[in-house]
């Protein structure tokens, strides 16, 4: 983590820095559901890396609402963003498996 504590951004800085730097984009799938009974939405941050496209379920709507590291750190795994533009170190970054086995 940088030093000495880096705060958690707020969802209005994280989904600007991410639009803007790393061309995401946030957007709602839906889904029909129950034989068209339903509809089910759900929302992502989609991004396109070498032609082959990442997202990440994602579900904050208040633009004030600060995301916790951990899921900053995660969301970057996953769209494969480094760390480092949120403040975050790799030696901080959780181990994929939390299984206890070592």
């Amino acid at each position: 983590m940088a030093y000495p504590f880096e705060q958690s951004p707020t969802l209005a800085e994280f989904r600007k820095k991410l639009e803007t730097d790393f061309k995401c984009e946030f957007t709602t799938e839906k889904r029909i559901i129950d034989d068209g009974a339903a509809t089910l939405e759900i929302p992502h941050i989609k991004r396109v890396v070498d032609g082959e496209t990442l997202t990440y379920v994602f579900r904050i709507t208040d633009d004030q609402e600060r995301i916790a590291l951990s899921v900053v750190a995660s969301i970057c795994r996953r769209l494969r963003i480094h760390p480092g533009a949120f403040g975050l170190t790799l030696d901080w970054a959780p181990p994929e498996s939390a299984s206890g086995r070592g």
